[in-house]
């Protein structure tokens, strides 16, 4: 499991986890890219998917973990959107629920 993170916007997180996991899900490996930045979500746009439901969806228990996860094209990875925008991303962040997701998603990716 790795994780992108900066001090502010712009320092290019998401470019590095797209491009990262794309290279590995190329190389045969399966892969989960989660958009875990709740206050400005860029990944779907990257990647070209739809914005909903993701993250924070699941995380205030409105669907599952199933509905999420966006297949993807062959050599691309799977992906969980951060979208809709909730109210409370710090609280959500820190939701034990995300524990649980991370758990989950270990043991298949």
């Amino acid at each position: 499991m790795l994780g992108f993170t900066s001090s502010s916007s712009g320092e290019g997180k998401t470019f590095c986890a797209v491009n990262l996991t794309s290279v590995m899900a190329l190389s045969g490996k399966r892969v989960l890219l989660i958009d875990a930045d709740m206050r400005r979500p860029n990944v779907h746009k990257t990647m070209d998917l739809n914005d909903g439901p993701g993250l924070s969806t699941f995380l205030i228990g409105e669907t599952d973990l199933g509905s999420i996860i966006q297949k993807s094209d062959i050599g691309l990875p799977a992906v969980i959107g951060a979208r809709p925008i909730p109210p409370n991303p710090s609280e959500l962040a820190e939701d034990p629920w995300m524990a649980e997701l991370f758990a989950t998603v270990r043991e298949r990716y």
